[in-house]
This record gives structure tokens, sequence and C-alpha cells, in this order.
């Protein structure tokens, strides 16, 4: 609703006529302390909300905090526990199995290994390939011999 200066002037007139000249700048003084008070409390109203919202928020805050805080200090017990359960061995040799399988040949090169195992002979597993006719498969080998 925008007020022109034709309705100001309007409305002042109308004014004039039902109240007087000497009530009109009375009812005016009133009219703009109800107007101020109006704006403080409405002021006063809408800090007050925003103040609580921030109180609101300042403790959701504090309680997620805690919250993080006991998940950090239970993980940090967890992992606590758990590395008093684990225990160190040494690494073990690899061992040779006893049943090598059938045209395995079990070989000691330390030729080969010198540079990885300098202390000790490694055992190497290399299989026996024969040949195989052409036309005939592994599987007909096995069975003609």
């Amino acid at each position: 609703m925008n007020l022109g200066m034709p309705e100001m002037l309007f409305i002042f007139f109308i004014a004039l006529l039902m109240f007087g000249p000497k009530k009109l700048p009375q009812i005016g003084r009133e009219i703009g302390k109800f107007m101020a008070e109006f704006k403080r409390a409405s002021n006063e109203f809408k800090y007050q909300l925003e103040s609580e919202i921030q109180q609101l928020e300042y403790e959701d805050k504090q309680k997620n905090a805690a919250t993080t805080r006991d998940e950090t200090a239970t993980t940090i017990a967890e992992i606590e526990s758990q590395e008093s359960t684990f225990t160190i061995r040494p690494p073990q040799q690899p061992s040779v199995p006893s049943t090598l399988g059938e045209g395995a040949v079990l070989s000691t090169d330390s030729s080969e290994h010198a540079a990885e195992e300098p202390a000790s002979e490694a055992a190497t597993v290399s299989p026996v390939i024969s040949e195989i006719p052409a036309g005939e498969t592994a599987a007909d080998k096995g069975s003609n011999a």
C-alpha cells in the first residue's frame, strides 16, 4: 500500500476536520509513541528468538562434540585392547613338501639364489616335461603308460 502526497494531504485534512487544530499535534505524538513502542517490542522479540536459536545450536554442538569424543575414546580403547592381543612371531621358513608329485625333481642350486639367501641353500622344484607327439594329449599319454 503506497500512499502518495495527495493521499497523505487528504488524510491530514480529514483528521484536521474531525479533531480540530488543538488536538491534532497531541494525537500525532501519541501515534508516534505507539509506533516506536511497537517497533521496540518487535525487535526485542526478534532478538530473543535469535538468542534462543543460538543457544540451542550451541548445546547441539556441545552434544555432538561429547558424542564424538566418547566414540573416539571407545575406538582408541578398542584399538589398544586389540594391540595387546597381537603377538609378534618370527617369519617362518617355507617348507618343502614331502611328496613332490609325479614327474617332479628336487634340485638344490645355490648359484640361483645366492644373492637372496646367502646363508643356506634354497630348494627349488621343477617339473619334468616330456614331449607329447602331435595328435596326442596329456591324458592320452597318461592312459597309454
